[in-house]
């Protein structure tokens, strides 16, 4: 594949492309002659396990237990997405040489010991999540005097 940059976008709780945001900026990429491979899970009507859709390669795992049944039922889940997004990392990497790694939350725990994994790979983190960003909170309209504002503010002063 030569000189071409490659990136590799992780995404956790959506299966591609019915992602739309992440799916618009695959495609975007992909415009800009990026070599594009996105590791998410089988969903709904997406279950083929590798596949190739305006020139971006998608490789899909499948989900054997979503969250909401406790936290043995999140450690099942966070396990086994860790797992297959590693074995998909490494094929992706084996087909097409990745020199970026996109992660969305909520994998970044996941893609952050890929990232580090990856010789020479860089690591972006896109943050879509409103919190924990007091401002955005309260441009959704919250108020200044609840309990979740307070907290905000206060973990952004621990980071400050």
């Amino acid at each position: 594949m030569g000189t071409k940059r490659n990136v590799l976008i992780i995404v956790q709780n959506l299966p591609m492309p019915f992602g739309r945001r992440v799916w618009m900026e695959a495609t975007s990429l992909r415009r800009h002659d990026f070599g594009v491979a996105i590791i998410c899970p089988k969903r709904e009507t997406f279950t083929a396990s590798y596949e190739r859709l305006e020139n971006i390669d998608i490789y899909r795992y499948p989900l054997i237990y979503e969250v909401g049944k406790g936290v043995a039922g999140y450690f099942v889940e966070f396990v086994h997405c860790w797992l297959a997004t590693l074995w998909l990392a490494l094929q992706a990497y084996a087909h097409r040489p990745f020199h970026a790694i996109q992660a969305w939350n909520p994998p970044d725990t996941v893609s952050r010991w890929i990232a580090l994994s990856a010789v020479g790979s860089e690591f972006v983190f896109d943050h879509h999540f409103l919190y924990p960003y007091p401002e955005l909170y309260l441009a959704e309209g919250h108020s200044r005097t609840s309990m979740l504002y307070r907290r905000m503010l206060m973990l952004e002063r621990w980071n400050g």
